[in-house]
């Protein structure tokens, strides 16, 4: 469970979404949280290199967001997703992987608030993120 202070961007707004990032890929996390801490919506308040981590930082900081890839081991994005939700965290969980969203189960992905393939992040999560919070300015 790692907050690394260099991390984490600076409050920036009241309209700003408290996201958290769950990756177990060390530089694609950091490429993440620097492409997304950019952005004046945003508020990286944690990152999770593990399921477990995942889980422990979402009940410490109940963040708006959880952007968590889904193929993370030993606890893969379900189990942590399953987790959250039984731990009664009301962020919205937004799924993230470099498989389609076909191949998961309609269990899996009815249980989050969306999915986007890492290959098309960049184009697609802000639209995402603007339907789940359309009083948030995205």
């Amino acid at each position: 469970m790692r907050q690394d202070p260099s991390s984490i961007s600076a409050p920036r707004s009241t309209l700003s979404l408290r996201m958290l990032l769950v990756d177990d890929n060390p530089l694609f996390l950091v490429h993440l949280a620097r492409w997304l801490s950019r952005q004046m919506t945003i508020d990286i308040v944690g990152q999770a290199h593990s399921g477990r981590e995942g889980v422990l930082l979402s009940e410490q900081l109940r963040p708006d967001v959880i952007l968590m890839d889904t193929g993370m081991m030993p606890m893969n994005g379900f189990d942590v997703l399953k987790q959250i939700k039984h731990a009664r965290v009301s962020s919205r969980i937004v799924l993230i992987s470099t498989n389609r969203l076909e191949e998961y189960s309609e269990e899996f992905i009815l249980c989050s608030d969306g999915f986007v393939q890492k290959d098309e992040l960049f184009g697609q999560l802000f639209p995402l993120l603007a339907r789940l919070f359309p009083y948030h300015g995205l």
